[in-house]
């Protein structure tokens, strides 16, 4: 009974994220993408991450208690790519 409840409430965890939207610049090649999709997955919390580098743009869903300065960190420090933009909504 607990497992089955702990299934249903990760389940639903998704429908209580925020997007967050993330212009990156400097993404140009797969590789790229790669280092911040790991520089990402380092920060706790963040449900998924989807790199586009034909947009150059960082699309997360986490939430509210993911910061936006954990994100940028995770991306400026850890993977070494500038974020101009940073927005979230619900």
């Amino acid at each position: 009974m607990k497992a089955l409840l702990f299934a249903a409430l990760l389940s639903c965890s998704s429908v209580f994220a925020d997007t967050i939207t993330l212009s990156v610049p400097k993404i140009v090649c797969s590789s790229c993408a790669e280092k911040i999709t790991e520089a990402l997955k380092s920060v706790s919390g963040i449900q998924k991450v989807d790199v586009n580098t034909k947009l150059k743009q960082v699309v997360i869903q986490a939430p509210a208690s993911v910061t936006d300065q954990s994100i940028r960190d995770a991306i400026e420090k850890k993977a070494n790519y500038e974020v101009k933009s940073l927005t979230r909504t619900l």
